[in-house]
C-alpha cells in the first residue's frame, strides 16, 4: 500500500477519475454531518488557525491502465467525504456563476469537478457507479434535483456560503475556494493488485459502520463480474431496492435490512438482527453462489413484502381484507411467517381460502392475547418457529402451533373483553371500527374522521352522578374505559359531558350503526354498559377467531433441538438486550456474549448489578456484587439493614461473602425452564423489574459508604484528583463521539481507568491515566477463569499479535489475582497539563483501536471447546457468587 498526505486540490487535480463502486452505499450524510463539517471549516477560517484540517482517509484501488482510456481508481473508503466536498464545490461554483464571476466559476468546474477535454461519463472527476449517479450528475451540471440528499446538500452549502467572510464578493468566494483546495487534507492510500470488494470488506471489519443491507448487497455484487455489475444492478437489484425508497428516492436502509432478515427467517430459523449478514453469507458460502438466482428470489419476495406492509394491495379481495385486519394490529413480527405462506401460495401449495384462514388465525391470536393480558414480547421468535412448524396442512398446523402457546379460547376472550380497558389500548379505534364493519350495513359509514367517545363521560357532572345512582364513583371506575362504554362519533366536542338523554338524540341520527343503536336505550348505567359489552364481546369472538374451548398448553419440549449452552446463552442475552431497548429501560448492560452472567449497571463505587442465567440449576438470578477494597466494610453496613431491604424488595435474598477476597453479593433467584424460548419474554420482564427494584432499594445503602470513601478514601484519591479524572475522561469521551470508532463511550466516572465493552464479558478494553507517575496506558484486561484462559490462548500467538500490532506489548499474567492484562504504556507524559490532553488521548484511542482490531477478533474466534480446554489446564481463581449459590454452597455452572 502506498500512502501520502494530499490536499483536496492535489487529489482533484489528478488526471484520474474516482469511481464509487456499485457495492458502495448510497450517499448517507445528512444535516448533522454537514453541520459538523461546516463547523470545522468555520474554525479553519479563524485568524489563529494556520494549519490544515485532516479529513480522514481515501482508499483507492486503481484499475489496470489501458491506453486511450482515462485512468480510473475505485474509491473504497472515503466516499461520503469526497462526495460531500464535491457537492460543496458545486454550490461554490453556482454561487460564483450567479454573482457574475464567470472566470472563477469556470476555474472551480474544470479544476475540481470535471475533466475539461473528456467526453461522456469520463468527464466527471468523481463518478458514482449507478449509486446516486443521476442526482450527482445533475449537481455537477448545475441543476441540483429538488428531491434527495445530494440536491439537499448543495442547497445547504449554498445557504452556508452566504455567511462566509466576504460573501457575495469574488475575493470572498475565491478565498473560500483556496481554503478548500489547500487546507483540507486527506491520507490518500492506494492499494495495488487488490480486489476492491475484498478491501472494502476488510475496512468494514475494522470500523467502517455498515448495515446488514449494505453488507448483503456487497456480498452479492462481489460475485458479479465487474463488467456486468451495472446491468445487474439496473435489471435486478435496483428494482428491488426501489420498493424500500421514500418519495424522495432515499432508501429506508432499516426497512430493507428487516426484509432481508425476514426472508432469511421464513423457513423457521430465528436470526438476531446483528447476525443478518453473517447468516446470509454462511448460507450462500456453503454452496455455489448464484447471485442472479438469489436476487430474482429476493425480488419476488420483495413484491410480497410490499403487500404485507400495505404499500400495495393483494389482488385477491378476500386475502386483502384479511391482511387489512392483520396490518391494523401492527404485525410486522409475523412477516417472516407470512413470507413463508406467500411462497407456498406462489408454488401452488396453499390456496387463497387457506391463506385467509391462516391470516385470520394470526389476527385472532394477537388480539385475543392482548385482551386477555398475555405477553407479546416473544412474538418475533414465536412466529419464526411457527414458520418452521408448518407442514402440508398450513391452517391446521398453524392452529395447533398457536394453541400450544396460549391461544385464548372464546369463553375466556368474551369474559375478558367485557371488562377490558379498551380506551387505553392503541387498538381502540381498530376494534370499534371492526365491530362496526361487522354490522354489514349496505352503505357503510366513513370512519376515517370518527373519534372514540365515552358514553358515560370521563368527567362526571351532577346530572350523570344522579343518573348513575349512589354507587356512581364505583360504576365510573369499573366501566369508564371498557368497550361497552365506548363508541365512534363525528361530533365529540359537542356531546362531551352532556346528559345521556341529550346524547341519545344525537346518537339516533348517526350513520354509524354501533352508535345509532345507542338511541334504543332509555337510560345509561351499569346494567346497560354490561349488556352492550356482552353483545360486543360475542361479536368480537367471531371477528377474531380462536379455539372454541380451552386447549391444554403444550411445553413444546419434545420438539426443541438441543443447542449448546453457549449458543443458548448468546441468544438469551441478545434477546434481553432487544427487550430492554424496546421497553425503554434505562439499564445499560454490557454487550451480550456466551457467558452465564451479564453486567447490567454500575450501582456505586465498587458495586455493580448483574443478571444470571443458570442452565444447570434451571433458574435466573439478579444480584448486586460488591468488588472493591471496601466490600467487607460495605457488607457490614448493609447487613444491618437486611430485614428492611428484604421487606422492601418483598422476597428473601441470598447473602454471600468470599472468604478469600472479601467480595460480597446479594441475590434473588427465580426457578424457570431456561430452554423454553417462548417464555423468555416473561423472564426478561422479571429480570428488568428485579434489576430496577435492586437499584431503587439498594442504591441508598450503597451511597452511604460511597460518600464516606469520597471524603478522601476512594483508592486514596482526593476530591481534586477525582475531578481531574472526570474532566480527563469527559474530554476523551468527546473525542470518541466526534469520530468514527468501534469504541463505545460511556459516562465518565472518577476512576483512573475508562473501560469499553468488547462483546466478551471477561474481556475489557481499558484506558488508564496515572497522574502520580506521569503515564498513560491502553490495556486489554481479561477477568477470572475465562479471561485467564483467553490470556493463555493469546500468549501462544504473542509473536504474531505483536507483529500485527506493530510494536511490543506487555503480557502481565498476574497469577493469584482476578485478572491478567495485555498492555502498552507511555511514560513521561503530563496528564495534569490540559493542553497535552489531545495528544495523549489520540494516542490512547489509536492504541485501543489497534488492540481492538488485532486481539479482539482472535478472542471472538476462540470456540467453547478450546476455551474449556484452556480453563481446565490453567489455575482456577475459585470464582463463585450468590447468584449461583444455595445458602452459601458453591454452584459453578
Amino acid at each position: 500500500m502506498k500512502s501520502n498526505n494530499l490536499t483536496l486540490g492535489e487529489i482533484l487535480a489528478s488526471p484520474s477519475q474516482y469511481v464509487i463502486p456499485v457495492f458502495q452505499r448510497y450517499y448517507r450524510w445528512d444535516q448533522p454531518q454537514w453541520d459538523k463539517l461546516w463547523s470545522d471549516l468555520d474554525d479553519l477560517q479563524e485568524p489563529y488557525r494556520t494549519g490544515r484540517h485532516f479529513m480522514g482517509f481515501l482508499v483507492m484501488v486503481p484499475e489496470t491502465f489501458m491506453p486511450g482510456r482515462i485512468n480510473r481508481s475505485h474509491l473504497i473508503d472515503g466516499q461520503q467525504r469526497l462526495t460531500t466536498v464535491s457537492l460543496m464545490l458545486c454550490a461554490l461554483r453556482d454561487a460564483a456563476r450567479a454573482a457574475g464571476f464567470g472566470e472563477l466559476a469556470m476555474q472551480i468546474e474544470v479544476s475540481s469537478l470535471v475533466h475539461q477535454f473528456e467526453k461522456g461519463n469520463d468527464r466527471f472527476r468523481v463518478f458514482p457507479k449507478l449509486r446516486d449517479r443521476e442526482q450527482f450528475v445533475a449537481c455537477i451540471d448545475g441543476v441540483p434535483p429538488a428531491d434527495g440528499r445530494l440536491g439537499a446538500a448543495v442547497r445547504y452549502f449554498a445557504g452556508r456560503l452566504t455567511t462566509i467572510p466576504g460573501a457575495g464578493t469574488e475575493a470572498g468566494l475565491r478565498a473560500f475556494y483556496d481554503l478548500l483546495r489547500q487546507r483540507l487534507e486527506f491520507v490518500y492510500a492506494q492499494l495495488e493488485g487488490e480486489n476492491p470488494f475484498n478491501i472494502f470488506k476488510s475496512l468494514n471489519s475494522t470500523g467502517v459502520p455498515l448495515g446488514p443491507a449494505d453488507l448483503i448487497r456487497n456480498f452479492v455484487f462481489m460475485n458479479v463480474p465487474v463488467e456486468d455489475q451495472d446491468d445487474f444492478d439496473q435489471a435486478l437489484w435496483k428494482p428491488m431496492e426501489r420498493r424500500f425508497e421514500d418519495d424522495q428516492g432515499i432508501l429506508d436502509a432499516d426497512g430493507f435490512s428487516s426484509f432481508l432478515r425476514d426472508h432469511l427467517m421464513r423457513h423457521g430459523e430465528y436470526v438476531p438482527p446483528a447476525e443478518t449478514f453473517d447468516t446470509f453469507q454462511r448460507r450462500h458460502s456453503a454452496t455455489a453462489f448464484d447471485p442472479k438466482g438469489v436476487t430474482v428470489e429476493l425480488k419476488q419476495a420483495s413484491e410480497w413484502y410490499a403487500i404485507l406492509r400495505g404499500d400495495r394491495p393483494d389482488l385477491d379481495p378476500e386475502v386483502e381484507a384479511a391482511l387489512v385486519r392483520l396490518r391494523e394490529l401492527e404485525s410486522s413480527t409475523a412477516f417472516a411467517l407470512l413470507l413463508n405462506l406467500y411462497e407456498r401460495r406462489h408454488r401452488g401449495q396453499l390456496n387463497p381460502a387457506d391463506l385467509v384462514e391462516c391470516l385470520r388465525l394470526l389476527t385472532g391470536f394477537i388480539l385475543r392475547r392482548l385482551v386477555c393480558g398475555e405477553n407479546s414480547r416473544g412474538y418475533a421468535r414465536m412466529f419464526v418457529q411457527a414458520a418452521g412448524s408448518i407442514g402440508e396442512a398450513p391452517p391446521e398446523d398453524l392452529r395447533r402451533f398457536l394453541e400450544a402457546r396460549g391461544f385464548p379460547d372464546t369463553p375466556r376472550f368474551v369474559r375478558q373483553f367485557v371488562t377490558f380497558d379498551l380506551y387505553h389500548s392503541r387498538y381502540r379505534k381498530v376494534v370499534l371500527e371492526a365491530l362496526e364493519r361487522a354490522k354489514g350495513h349496505k352503505e357503510p359509514a366513513d370512519l376515517a374522521k370518527a373519534q372514540v367517545e365515552h358514553i358515560m363521560p370521563q368527567t362526571i357532572t351532577d346530572a350523570w352522578r344522579e343518573a348513575l345512582g349512589p354507587e356512581s364513583a364505583r360504576v365510573q371506575t369499573t366501566w369508564l374505559h371498557t368497550p361497552g362504554n365506548l363508541t365512534l362519533t363525528g361530533y365529540n366536542p359537542e356531546l362531551l359531558n352532556k346528559p345521556f338523554a341529550t346524547k341519545r338524540e344525537a346518537y339516533r341520527n348517526s350513520n354509524i350503526v354501533l352508535t345509532r343503536r345507542l338511541g334504543d336505550f332509555v337510560a345509561w348505567g351499569e346494567s346497560e354498559i354490561q349488556a352492550r359489552a356482552q353483545a360486543m364481546a360475542e361479536d368480537a369472538g367471531r371477528i377474531w377467531p380462536g379455539p372454541a374451548a380451552p386447549v391444554e398448553r403444550a411445553s413444546d419440549g419434545a420438539a426443541r433441538a438441543g443447542p449448546s449452552r453457549y449458543d443458548l446463552r448468546l441468544r438469551y442475552w441478545t434477546g434481553f438486550h432487544e427487550f430492554l431497548k424496546e421497553s425503554g429501560s434505562d439499564l445499560s448492560p454490557s454487550e451480550p456474549g456466551t457467558q452465564y452472567n451479564l453486567r447490567c449497571e454500575r450501582l456505586g463505587v465498587g458495586c455493580a448489578l448483574y443478571a444470571y442465567l443458570n442452565l444447570k440449576k434451571e433458574r435466573l438470578a439478579v444480584s448486586a456484587y460488591f468488588y472493591s477494597k471496601s466490600a467487607d466494610r460495605q457488607s457490614k453496613l448493609i447487613r444491618q439493614h437486611q430485614d428492611a431491604i428484604e421487606a422492601e424488595i418483598g422476597s428473601r435474598l441470598a447473602w454471600w461473602q468470599s472468604s478469600k477476597d472479601g467480595t460480597f453479593e446479594i441475590a434473588i433467584h427465580n426457578p424457570v425452564d431456561p430452554t423454553d424460548e417462548t417464555l423468555w419474554p416473561s423472564y426478561y420482564d422479571w429480570m428488568r423489574r428485579s434489576l430496577e427494584t435492586f437499584r431503587r432499594v439498594l442504591g441508598p445503602h450503597v451511597a452511604r459508604p460511597k460518600a464516606e470513601e469520597a471524603r478522601g478514601q476512594v483508592d486514596g484519591a482526593s476530591s481534586e484528583t477525582q475531578q481531574f479524572r472526570i474532566d480527563y475522561w469527559t474530554a476523551f469521551r468527546d473525542l470518541l463521539i466526534g469520530s468514527t470508532t468501534e469504541l463505545k463511550p460511556r459516562k465518565p466516572q472518577p476512576d483512573p481507568w475508562y473501560s469499553f465493552s468488547t462483546g466478551r464479558a471477561r474481556a475489557q478494553l481499558t484506558a488508564v491515566v496515572n497522574l502520580r507517575d506521569g503515564s498513560i496506558a491502553a490495556e486489554l484486561t481479561l477477568w477470572y477463569d475465562e479471561g485467564k484462559a483467553y490470556f493463555a490462548i493469546l500468549a501462544r500467538e504473542r509473536e504474531a499479535i505483536e507483529a500485527a500490532f506493530g510494536e511490543p506489548l506487555e503480557w502481565i499474567e498476574q497469577n493469584g489475582k482476578k485478572h491478567s492484562k495485555i498492555r502498552i504504556r507511555r511514560e513521561g507524559v503530563a496528564p495534569g497539563s490540559k493542553q497535552d490532553w489531545p495528544d495523549q488521548q489520540a494516542w490512547l484511542r489509536a492504541k485501543l483501536e489497534a488492540l481492538h482490531g488485532v486481539v479482539i477478533p482472535r478472542i471472538m474466534a476462540i470456540g467453547p471447546e478450546e476455551l474449556a480446554h484452556a480453563q481446565d489446564a490453567g489455575p482456577s481463581n475459585g470464582e463463585s457468587d450468590a447468584a449461583n449459590m444455595d445458602e452459601g454452597t458453591p454452584d459453578e455452572e
